[in-house]
C-alpha cells in the first residue's frame, strides 16, 4: 500500500506550525521527500543482509527476512534489453540471452573488466550464445559474443529505484497559497506504508536544516534512530 504524499507533507507542516518552527514549500518537500525514500529504499538492502546473518523468528508475522523481502519485491520487475540499462534500473538481477522464441534461455555470467578484458584476449576461453558473459561500463551492457543485445532478445531482471515524489500543486491567485490538486495527481510514496514513521522523521531532520534550526534537527533525528533500532531489535 502506498504512502500518500499529501498525508506525509501535511503531517510535516502540522509539526513545524505547532511548533513555530517555520515553513517547508512544495519543493523543498519534493526534493526532500525523494532523497529520504532513496535513503530507505537502499536501508532495506542493508537490513536485509544484516537479517540474514540472525536467527529468525518462526512465527510467519514476525519473520523480518521475509517482510524486508516483500518491501523489495515491490521494486522487482523485468524487461527486454538492447545494449543499455534502463533508466530506472537500482540493481541488476539476472540477465539472460535467448536465440529465438523457441530456443534454451541462457544466463549471462557477470564478470568486472578486468575479467572481460583477459577473455577477449584469451585463446583457452571463448564465450559463445550457449555461455554468455557480460560486464556494466556505467548503464551500457557489453556481452561476449558481442552484440547479444542487438538481437532484442537480452531479458533482464532487476531492481527499480523509486520515482521522485511530486506533491503536485496549484497557486490561489488571491493570498499566493500553495492548493494541493488532489488524489491521482503527482507521485506518492512507493515504500512500505510501514516505514511512514520513519519517512516523516527524517523528512523532518531535513526541513529543520532548511529552516536552520538545530533543535528540530536533533529530536527528528533522535526519533528516527530510536524507530529504526526498534524495528531491528
Amino acid at each position: 500500500m502506498a504512502i500518500n504524499v499529501n498525508d506525509v507533507y501535511q503531517t510535516v507542516l502540522l509539526i513545524l506550525n505547532k511548533e513555530q518552527r517555520g515553513y517547508m514549500t512544495p519543493l523543498e518537500f519534493n526534493k526532500t521527500a525523494t532523497q529520504v525514500q532513496l535513503e530507505i529504499f537502499e536501508s532495506y538492502f542493508e537490513d536485509l543482509n544484516q537479517q540474514l546473518r540472525l536467527n529468525q523468528n518462526d512465527s510467519s508475522y514476525a519473520d523480518r527476512v521475509k517482510h524486508i523481502e516483500e518491501k523489495i519485491e515491490i521494486f522487482q520487475t523485468q524487461t527486454n534489453v538492447n545494449a543499455t540499462l534502463p533508466a530506472d534500473c537500482h540493481r541488476i538481477g539476472t540477465l539472460s540471452y535467448q536465440k529465438n522464441a523457441s530456443s534454451i534461455t541462457h544466463t549471462l555470467e557477470k564478470v568486472t573488466v578486468a575479467e572481460y578484458n583477459a577473455i577477449t584476449t584469451s585463446r583457452i576461453v571463448t564465450p559463445s550464445e550457449d555461455f554468455p558473459i557480460y560486464y556494466i561500463n556505467q548503464n551500457e551492457i557489453w556481452t561476449l559474443p558481442v552484440g547479444l543485445g542487438l538481437s532484442g532478445r537480452l531479458r533482464l531482471n532487476y531492481i527499480k529505484k523509486p520515482k521522485d515524489i511530486v506533491w503536485q500543486y496549484s497557486v490561489d491567485p488571491v493570498n499566493g497559497a500553495y492548493i494541493w490538486s488532489g488524489p491521482g495527481t503527482g507521485q506518492s510514496f512507493e515504500i512500505d506504508d510501514s516505514d511512514q514513521t520513519e519517512l516523516v522523521l527524517k523528512i523532518l531532520a531535513y526541513a529543520g536544516i532548511i529552516i536552520r534550526d538545530p533543535q528540530v534537527v536533533q529530536t527528528a533525528s533522535a526519533m528516527a534512530q530510536q524507530q529504526d533500532q526498534n524495528e531491528k531489535t
